[in-house]
């Protein structure tokens, strides 16, 4: 019995789907080579790249974002990037490293429930991980809803 529980085991770490890249809020883990872990009560930054419209939206740090990508294959773009202008106590200074990374992101690479997004060069400038469902940011629209 003892064997067959580790089998499973096994079976599922090595079993594991990567995430989608589409469809999934990413939640940053690490812009260039700086880890983030965001201060007590503050809402991690993340991304969504929805299917329709090839629109991404998230949040920055700070502030709402939304914004345009192109897909082909491994490579990614994000268009220009609008954001709401509030300012805030907690969150301006890895929004700016956030909002500066996207416009330099040209590839992807999904690895189970891990994003890295890479530049020109193939460097890593940005590592994000799948939120669990228990872990969702309301998205905008759909927090407007519950209202």
């Amino acid at each position: 019995m003892k064997r067959v529980i580790a089998l499973g085991f096994v079976c599922f770490a090595l079993c594991a789907e990567n995430a989608p890249l589409v469809e999934t809020q990413w939640r940053l883990k690490q812009v260039a080579e700086e880890p983030y872990t965001p201060g007590k009560g503050q809402k991690k930054p993340y991304l969504i790249l929805k299917a329709q419209g090839n629109h991404v939206i998230g949040f920055s740090g700070c502030n709402r974002l939304t914004g345009s990508y192109k897909l082909i294959g491994t490579k990614l773009e994000f268009g220009p990037v609008a954001g709401t202008r509030m300012a805030c106590a907690q969150g301006m200074e890895i929004e700016m490293k956030f909002l500066q990374m996207l416009p330099m992101v040209k590839t992807w690479k999904v690895k189970d429930q891990g994003l890295d997004l890479f530049d020109a060069t193939e460097r890593k400038i940005g590592h994000f991980e799948a939120a669990s469902e228990k872990e969702k940011e309301p998205e905008p629209e759909k927090a407007k809803q519950k209202k």
